[in-house]
């Protein structure tokens, strides 16, 4: 706690002043040191005191003007709990009739509580789902209550087994050593060979990544299919028509060729080194000049064709 100690004087005529005071009790013993106050405004001094050891109480407090000794205020101070107390903290005696009045309905239902848990009598009060049973007999002959063993043990398994055990806890790491023989370490190396080293599995990685690269790519080649050029593909239909066209069109020729034949053959002759048909002009039919690279004049009487 802090400022236990307050006193305001005249701001003009007491400013300035050095103040001390002491606590004293009813009889006028001084309680705790002399305090020297502190002016923390005109005429107005304040000064801490400690309570830790200052028993619950009123005191009164002197207030002196420390060059001459003379009084110049007096005061009190209410101490409880080891703490200043004052009027703000003091209950009110309707707030402590209302307090008594809830502590005694607490208080007599408390009572009446404890009155409800002390009301059975077990001469004549009868427990829910209990039968009463008067004369009990003690079963000293039956199996299982008399205290026998039922199976005899086996003694001798007991001890054998006691020497299996212990024989199991007599070995030192220390002093013995574990052995091996050739097999089994041969075996063992078999088994450590069939390990894949590290070179080998980042081959295999490098295989695998170029294996799933491609299939990627194959993938990829998949969706370009292009609608537009599609439509653009002449059909099965269309495809058959044109065949059609041109096998006829192929009969028609053919049957040009045999109608002129004679004609031809008669009226022609075939330079096997120039490779040119020459025909003439009266001879061939106009089917047979559009087959032919005609160079031809009014003063010439035949036609001629380079054979490709």
């Amino acid at each position: 706690m802090a400022n236990e100690l307050n006193i305001p004087l005249d701001p003009v005529r007491d400013a300035g002043l050095s103040v001390t005071a002491k606590v004293r009790q009813a009889g006028g013993t001084q309680v705790g040191s002399t305090v020297t106050m502190s002016e923390v405004g005109s005429g107005y001094y304040t000064g801490d005191f400690t309570l830790a050891a200052i028993a619950d109480g009123v005191y009164s407090v002197e207030f002196l003007n420390a060059t001459s000794g003379r009084l110049i205020g007096k005061g009190e101070l209410a101490v409880r709990s080891h703490a200043e107390s004052t009027l703000p903290l003091v209950e009110q005696k309707s707030e402590a009739d209302t307090r008594q009045t809830a502590l005694i309905a607490e208080h007599d239902a408390t009572q009446a509580a404890i009155a409800g848990q002390n009301d059975f009598d077990p001469a004549v009060d009868v427990v829910a789902n209990v039968t009463l049973v008067d004369t009990t007999t003690a079963n000293t002959d039956m199996r299982g209550t008399d205290g026998a063993n039922t199976i005899a043990p086996d003694n001798a398994g007991i001890a054998a087994n006691g020497v299996a055990i212990g024989n199991l806890n007599d070995f030192d790491p220390t002093t013995q050593e574990v052995t091996t023989d050739i097999a089994s370490r041969e075996a063992s190396k078999a088994d450590v060979s069939a390990i894949e080293t590290k070179a080998q599995a980042d081959t295999r990685q490098t295989a695998l990544i170029a294996e799933h690269d491609a299939t990627q790519g194959n993938i990829a080649g998949l969706n370009d299919f292009d609608p537009a050029a599609l439509s653009a593909l002449e059909t099965k239909a269309q495809a058959d028509a044109r065949q059609a066209l041109l096998i006829g069109e192929h009969n028609e020729t053919q049957a040009v060729l045999q109608e002129t034949h004679g004609a031809v053959l008669g009226n022609s002759t075939y330079n096997t080194g120039t490779k040119v048909l020459a025909i003439h002009k009266s001879d061939a039919p106009a089917e047979l000049l559009a087959e032919f690279d005609i160079a031809q004049d009014s003063s010439m009487t035949t036609v001629s064709k380079t054979r490709r």
